[in-house]
């Protein structure tokens, strides 16, 4: 098929109308604007070096504006050589100014432990532009170095090492002072210690217990100077009696403090997203309340009266806290909307004292209480006894799949599946809690 070409140049008009083309082309050339501005990115969530392992959703969070139009975005996780090692989310954008929020799914179950990019795009149709966000992830364990007994008196912290085989402990260090809290950083190969009257918080190397750092407590003594800790993506938050909640590096320096409005005492803590959230008695009002405070900011939000003694405070998503605590007697469960700042009653469990939980998931938690453990499943509103009355503490050991449950003076391990006893020990004086070190 031959093609007429056909040449503008020669087409005749009469005056009148070429001057009238003309004109319509000088007025479409002037009114033609080029894009040569990238659109923005302000990458809000995740925060930065975020630990967080294979299987999990990472909430991802960004305000994108471009001065034309948005075409696309997407999320996905890139290794440190900016390959792509999980599934591409694409976001359909709406307008010129798009907030966009996902939960980003970490579907790659064969990533090993290091650190990954959170990689946010965006385009114009002409322009592509990237945001990265550097997020550590804790592959799961493939050996248990070591597990920590944490035994107590009234002046005294003794930390033994717990042969599984043999069921037998040896003695690891001891440290001066009473005690009120303990965690592990498998990564950074520590072991912390936190006092409370006085106790100090202690730093010490996890593979030959000697100590590092040391925040000694207020003295003379005239009450407790710590509280509670809590270890979160690789650092430690502690509650301070007079007031304060600070968090403190893997080395035991100080990296937060709260900006405190007027005084309370905080208790049980909890971080999540860009938040802090802190269980908050006001003495001069009788009042408890939960408190949320912006991190790392540390300017407090809002605050939310509860009407119980908190013990524990659970994520079960980007938006609400489950309340484990304590009311007239009772064990109850509340639970807490982060955007409406609103608390709700979900559930009385009865009779009984609740002293600490463990999440398996956003929908199981695990209750140790003074009627023994108890399973609850949030779903299903399902509550299951298991025994072992009573239980003060439990922790969850990754590789065997067993439950350690104290009590008092004496540790009994159970399968996590069909929660048989798998052997039990007691210990010379009160344990308090159990560590694991793993090979990470």
């Amino acid at each position: 098929m031959k093609i007429k070409r056909i040449d503008f140049l020669r087409i005749v008009l009469p005056r009148r109308y070429a001057c009238f083309l003309l004109f319509l082309i000088l007025l479409s050339a002037s009114c033609k604007k080029e894009d040569n501005t990238d659109p923005v990115i302000i990458l809000i969530q995740p925060s930065a070096l975020l630990t967080v392992h294979p299987g999990d959703y990472v909430a991802v969070s960004a305000v994108i504006s471009d001065e034309h139009t948005l075409v696309s975005t997407s999320v996905q996780l890139l290794n440190i050589n900016f390959v792509p090692v999980a599934t591409i989310v694409k976001v359909q954008p709406s307008g010129l100014n798009f907030n966009l929020g996902i939960n980003y799914h970490i579907d790659n179950p064969a990533l090993e432990t290091g650190t990954y990019l959170i990689c946010v795009s965006a385009s114009d149709g002409i322009h592509s532009v990237f945001a990265y966000r550097e997020i550590y992830v804790l592959a799961p364990p493939t050996r248990l170095i070591n597990t920590y007994l944490i035994e107590t008196t009234a002046n005294q912290v003794k930390i033994s090492a717990l042969d599984s085989l043999n069921h037998a402990l040896t003695p690891f260090t001891s440290l001066p002072g009473d005690y009120a809290g303990s965690s592990v950083s498998s990564r950074n190969k520590k072991l912390y210690v936190l006092g409370s009257i006085t106790g100090s918080f202690n730093v010490l190397d996890a593979d030959n217990g000697s100590l590092t750092n040391s925040i000694p407590p207020n003295l003379p003594a005239i009450g407790p100077t710590f509280t509670n800790l809590l270890f979160y993506n690789n650092l430690n938050f502690i509650s301070y009696y007079a007031g304060p909640v600070r968090g403190y590096d893997p080395g035991g320096y100080q990296s937060f403090e709260v900006a405190q409005q007027g005084y309370f005492r905080p208790g049980p803590l909890q971080r999540t997203g860009n938040y802090l959230l802190t269980a908050v008695y006001y003495p001069s009002t009788s009042s408890r309340k939960l408190a949320i405070f912006n991190y790392p900011a540390g300017n407090e939000i809002q605050e939310a009266l509860v009407n119980q003694d908190i013990a524990s405070i659970q994520e079960k998503n980007s938006d609400e806290m489950l309340l484990f605590g304590n009311q007239n007697g009772h064990f109850v469960l509340d639970i807490y909307n982060l955007p409406g700042n609103t608390v709700n009653r979900l559930r009385d469990f009865g009779p009984g004292t609740i002293y600490s939980v463990y999440k398996m998931n956003g929908e199981e938690y695990y209750m140790a209480t003074s009627q023994g453990l108890i399973y609850f499943r949030y779903d299903q509103n399902v509550l299951a006894p298991m025994g072992f009355q009573p239980v003060y503490n439990i922790s969850y050991e990754l590789i065997s799949g067993r439950f350690y449950l104290v009590r008092g003076n004496t540790l009994t391990v159970v399968n996590g599946t069909t929660f048989t006893e798998a052997f039990s020990l007691n210990t010379t004086d009160s344990l308090a809690a159990v560590l694991f070190y793993y090979d990470r």
